[in-house]
């Protein structure tokens, strides 16, 4: 029972119950169960003060001390507690509904079962505060501090708490379901398994929180703060994430069905094993993210940016990637059957063992990718570019592959048999052991490819190009058709019973023969032409020589100056014969020169190459292996066969050149400062 004198001195109003708190500072309050409702009591010390099952329904407590105050079980609904210190007050079981506690001080308070609802808190300080089990439906906590708060078992659903302070507190398996969230601050909180489906988290900083299994399904994510949350497992189902913070979220195993990450900065993020299904992610950045495990099915990643990303055992099934960039992305095992990667870069990207049957990989770029156990039965690879891919046992039964580029891959012992390879670009391929039997290889470029051992049986090489290829004993060639193939003779040599094939199959191929073709070029017809043009480009010099050292030596002058023929024969070639007594003057002529001159010591140095074959096959008795096409001899000799015709053209206007020029009369004079170089 209250004590009846204090209640009546309490009624009396604030002045004459603090006077009495003033001189009995010591004395306890007994107060519990006192009928104090509809009082005004601002500014009341009712600190320490017992008031358990007390009635202040619609009291007016403005600024009154209630701290350490046992409030258990009482009735303070309505009651206005603005500004009002409850700190480390017990409110256990208390009813507070309705009532305003606006910028309260309930620091370290116990409301433990007590009843909140529709309660407005805006601004209270309820830091280390136990609201555990506590009843707050529709009530207001805008701006209010529940930082390291207990709020364990209480329901949230609804409740205003923009602007709040969560920071570090354990909101572990709360239900926030469609609450007002915005611009709180929940850096650090504890939010495992924590219910925020269809909250408004706009402008919320959840940096270092931990949301692992949260429900975030449907939630507003407005230019919220994820800096380095942990997601994994979380809940991200239909949220729009495009002006969110993600960088260094942790979002393994994350649902983010229908998820809006359109243009999202998701570089470098975990999403191991996350549930991507039907989300937008077109023009996403998720490079360097680990993927591995993640199910993309049916989203979209038009122009999303992949590069070095770990997608290994990623599921694609019906995802939109076109144009994306997927450069040396880990692909390792990936499902990508199916998809239209038409035009993608894959350059460099590992897909060991990744699921491409039925893919479309038309025009895309795969230069060298790892191709290597993967499967692209009925995959179309026309007109992709997969030099330098390694594409060793795959998997390429009915695979399309017109126009492809396999330049530098490795296809050894690969199964290409029956394929459609018309106009393929395999030079210097590894097709060493590989089985082309019966496929299209009509105009392919095998140049340079290495084809030991390969089985070609009733391939169609009509028109292809084997030039530089290598051959051995094993390669089978029985059944081919070779018309207008270009082969090299001395690979043909190689080859065991000529790998099958008949006289008249030999017969209707280009065979090649480098050192037949360098002897050709000087030899007969057109060693004469060489040798004419050699004789005008180098007769001008040569007559100078002969007149000036001829003049020297038979009509010397009668004086002491001079110069040495090679000082004369230097200023003759750069003033192209012209003026050269009076000293150095550049002449356009001087570029001809030069060009011929370095044109005669690469025909030089190519004669000396037949030469040497020649001589190599004399003493052999056998093919040189030596072949023109795509080596550097090749290079020097098709540049000098070209450049011939101006080096002809430049020796006869040369030659025109120095003929048209002037000479003296025998002048005496003249001839003695021609002799003393002007």
């Amino acid at each position: 029972m209250p004590d009846i004198e204090l209640v009546r001195i309490l009624k009396e109003g604030s002045s004459a119950w603090n006077e009495w708190r003033a001189k009995n500072p010591n004395k306890p309050i007994p107060l519990g169960n006192a009928s104090l409702s509809g009082l005004n009591l601002n500014g009341a010390d009712l600190s320490r003060a017992t008031l358990n099952d007390a009635d202040f329904g619609g009291t007016i407590l403005i600024n009154a001390d209630l701290s350490n105050a046992n409030l258990c079980s009482a009735n303070l609904s309505e009651a206005d507690l603005s500004s009002a210190n409850l700190n480390g007050a017990k409110l256990r079981g208390a009813m507070l509904y309705g009532s305003i506690l606006t910028e309260a001080n309930l620091e370290l308070s116990d409301f433990i079962g007590a009843n909140l609802e529709t309660a407005t808190l805006i601004g209270a300080n309820l830091g280390g505060a136990n609201l555990s089990r506590v009843k707050i439906k529709n009530a207001k906590l805008s701006g209010a501090n529940l930082s390291e708060a207990n709020v364990s078992e209480s329901d949230f659903s609804g409740v205003d708490l923009s602007s709040v302070n969560f920071h570090k507190t354990n909101l572990s398996g709360e239900n926030f379901c469609e609450a007002d969230l915005s611009n709180s601050d929940l850096s650090g909180a504890n939010l495992n398994g924590t219910n925020f489906s269809g909250a408004n988290l706009s402008g919320a900083n959840l940096s270092r929180a931990d949301l692992g299994g949260a429900n975030l399904s449907e939630a507003i994510f407005n230019k919220t703060n994820l800096d380095d949350a942990k997601l994994g497992g979380a809940n991200l189902s239909g949220v729009d994430l495009r002006k969110t913070n993600l960088s260094s979220a942790h979002l393994k195993a994350a649902i983010l069905r229908e998820a809006n990450l359109c243009g999202a900065n998701l570089r470098g993020i975990n999403f191991r094993a996350a549930v991507f299904n039907k989300s937008e992610l077109s023009n996403a950045d998720l490079s360097e993210a680990d993927l591995s495990g993640a199910d993309f099915g049916e989203a979209k990643l038009c122009d999303a940016t992949l590069s070095t990303a770990i997608l290994s055992k990623a599921d694609f099934n019906g995802a939109d990637l076109y144009g994306a960039n997927l450069r040396e992305a880990n692909l390792f095992d990936a499902n990508l059957i199916g998809l239209d990667l038409s035009r993608a870069f894959l350059n460099n990207a590992n897909l060991t063992k990744a699921k491409l049957s039925r893919a479309d990989l038309s025009g895309a770029d795969l230069n060298g990718a790892k191709l290597f156990c993967a499967d692209l039965s009925m995959a179309d690879l026309s007109e992709a570019n997969l030099s330098n891919g390694d594409l060793r046992r795959a998997d390429l039964c009915e695979t399309i592959l017109i126009g492809v580029n396999l330049s530098h891959a490795k296809l050894n012992e690969v199964n290409l048999s029956l394929l459609d390879l018309s106009g393929a670009n395999l030079s210097n391929a590894n097709l060493c052991g590989a089985d082309l039997q019966r496929s299209n290889l009509t105009q392919a470029n095998l140049s340079r490819a290495d084809l030991s051992g390969a089985d070609l049986h009733n391939a169609d090489l009509s028109h292809a190009n084997l030039s530089g290829a290598t051959l051995d004993h094993k390669t089978q060639l029985s059944g081919a058709n070779t018309g207008g193939c270009n082969v090299d003779r001395y690979q043909l040599e190689r080859l065991d019973n000529y790998g099958g094939l008949t006289v008249g199959n030999r017969m209707s191929m280009n065979i090649k023969d480098g050192v037949a073709q360098l002897r050709a070029s000087y030899s007969g017809f057109w060693q004469w032409i060489h040798l004419t043009a050699l004789v005008l480009f180098v007769f001008p010099y040569a007559w100078f020589v002969v007149t000036q050292w001829s003049n020297a030596r038979f009509f010397p002058p009668d004086t002491s100056a001079h110069i040495t023929l090679w000082e004369a024969l230097c200023t003759f070639i750069w003033n192209g014969g012209i003026n050269w007594q009076e000293g150095f003057s550049f002449h356009p002529s001087f570029l001809a020169f030069v060009f011929m001159a370095f044109y005669n010591l690469f025909r030089a140095i190519l004669l000396g190459k037949t030469k040497q074959l020649e001589l190599q096959q004399e003493s052999t008795r056998l093919p040189a292996m030596f072949s023109l096409d795509g080596s550097n001899w090749g290079k020097l000799f098709y540049g000098a066969k070209m450049a011939f015709w101006f080096y002809l053209a430049f020796a006869l206007l040369n030659t025109f050149h120095f003929f048209t020029q002037e000479i003296p009369l025998g002048d005496a004079e003249r001839n003695v400062k021609i002799y003393n170089g002007g």
